[in-house]
């Protein structure tokens, strides 16, 4: 029996590259923020176009729907691209939106955590 719902989940890696010689560091930060092969594809088609939606990513990288969504959710939930109506902004470069909004998303998760620890519910 399942207690509890997950509302977001979030996986952070640090990550070493084994060809210290060709590193796409923007790939590799995309990777320790929990990311997938398709997640760098949609997030570099992305940052390509500024602003796309899910029917010109579908039509490009013709992959399924639902795959495509739940990696935009992701990020945006975590805070590296920005959603308006249907649309998905890349508004920061990744250095910076980690700074200006993941940072903050996490330590914000964190403080909730921590007050459920002392159970203290005000959600």
């Amino acid at each position: 029996m399942v207690k509890f719902e997950a509302i977001f989940e979030i996986s952070i890696k640090y990550l070493r590259p084994h060809d210290k010689e060709n590193v796409d560091f923007e790939e590799l930060a995309l990777f320790s923020l929990g990311l997938d092969d398709l997640g760098v594809r949609i997030y570099k088609y992305l940052k390509e176009k500024r602003i796309v939606t899910i029917e010109e990513i579908l039509s490009t990288l013709q992959v399924d729907e639902n795959e495509i969504i739940n990696r935009l959710d992701y990020m945006y939930s975590l805070g590296i691209i920005d959603h308006l109506g249907r649309g998905y902004i890349y508004r920061y470069p990744l250095h910076e939106a980690i700074r200006r909004k993941v940072v903050k998303r996490i330590e914000e998760l964190l403080e909730r955590i921590a007050r459920l620890a002392e159970g203290r519910t005000n959600e």
